[in-house]
């Protein structure tokens, strides 16, 4: 008898109360190395806020943990790379700052080998315009058309939300809608050439550092891997300096003469895109949710499996199906009851979802619209 052992990767869960350079590079020679995988399950982002004060350094350790925790194309494949598509839970709180918020969501617009994504948004700053700008940058990382043909993510898990307001819900969708979304961001004037993707040589000098008026400061850093999935934009067609969206860097310039025009388009993803959205606020504090109604009318055409959680305003069963015409399954929990309708029946057989006339929240009411089966699908 002969026996086989296979090398499995190593899994890591980062609780780290401070993230320093040492960390990020000591992961990187793990991943990288020729007997050892590595696989990042649950990181904590908390501990970045310790390094806001550095810069550079900071920008570093974000890029290198965004580009081991979601790929990179000039990444040499091993045999974890043949492993099944993984889940990733990420975690932070109001100390994450802005620009590492933006160099996060500029890495999950084109993820790899990721199927399922945890985000614990424990991130109510007080401050509305704050929250507006995170948001934005949600909606371009996570559910934008761009994000949803590159990112391998086909379930996503926003938990822990405290903030979902009206206005939270003004700017992401006007990211959504935005036919040039990169500039709405930044906002850059219209370019003379139309955005394109690009891959950064290895080595390329970046700049990096922009004010609170989104004012360049002349500062250079030089990135020590190549990165595909470079989003150009505002871009004149001939200055030495380009505007740039940088996987795990947020907003950038680069220079031109550093770039590898990729003619297929950036590489699609090879996976169906989103289907599957769980939003669970916070049980523990008080949280915002009156932007809930927009947010599902802006994704939920997408969608065919959608959880809602610990929601404090009422949901309307009726307008969610309205909202969400490939909806095969409706999730509501955190009431005086969850409950779980399935549509997959009437999808399959092309049939119009019937009205539900039931107050949900009402144990009493809830209990006698069970006596009524043909209303419902499914209740569990």
């Amino acid at each position: 008898m002969r026996c086989t052992f296979v090398l499995e990767p190593m899994i890591v869960i980062f609780f780290g109360e401070f993230i320093e350079p040492r960390d990020a590079e000591v992961m990187e020679t793990l991943e990288l190395g020729d007997n050892w995988c590595l696989k990042i399950q649950v990181l904590s982002l908390c501990g970045l806020g310790a390094l806001s004060e550095d810069g550079q350094d900071s920008k570093m350790v974000m890029g290198g943990l965004m580009r081991l925790l979601f790929g990179g194309n000039d990444r040499v494949v091993s045999s974890c790379e043949l492993q099944p598509p993984r889940s990733v839970e990420l975690r932070m709180n109001q100390e994450l700052s802005t620009l590492h918020f933006e160099a996060l969501c500029s890495s999950l617009q084109c993820a790899q080998s990721i199927q399922t994504l945890i985000m614990g948004l424990t991130t109510d700053t007080g401050e509305q315009r704050v929250s507006v700008h995170w948001w934005k940058w949600l909606a371009y990382g996570l559910f934008s058309s761009g994000a949803r043909s590159r990112s391998s993510f086909d379930d996503i898990r926003l938990t822990s939300i405290r903030r979902m307001s009206a206005e939270d819900m003004e700017g992401f969708c006007a990211v959504l809608a935005a036919e040039h979304p990169e500039e709405y961001l930044c906002g850059t004037p219209r370019g003379q050439v139309q955005e394109r993707t690009a891959i950064l040589t290895i080595n390329a000098a970046v700049r990096w550092h922009f004010n609170a008026h989104g004012q360049l400061v002349i500062e250079t850093l030089s990135m020590p891997w190549s990165s595909a999935c470079v989003t150009l934009f505002s871009d004149g067609g001939s200055s030495e300096w380009v505007n740039a969206i940088v996987p795990g860097f947020g907003r950038c310039q680069v220079r031109r003469d550093d770039l590898v025009f990729d003619e297929d388009g950036g590489g699609d993803a090879c996976t169906p895109g989103l289907i599957s959205l769980t939003i669970e606020f916070d049980k523990f504090e008080d949280s915002v949710s009156d932007g809930l109604p927009q947010f599902i009318e802006a994704v939920g055409a997408f969608l065919k499996a959608l959880t809602i959680a610990d929601a404090t305003i009422e949901l309307d069963v009726n307008e969610i199906i309205q909202c969400c015409p490939e909806l095969q399954t409706l999730s509501l929990c955190g009431g005086t009851v969850d409950m779980q309708i399935d549509l997959s029946g009437y999808r399959a057989n092309n049939l119009p979802v019937p009205i539900f006339n039931c107050y949900w929240p009402s144990l009493n009411t809830f209990t006698r619209e069970l006596y009524d089966m043909d209303k419902i699908a499914c209740v569990g």
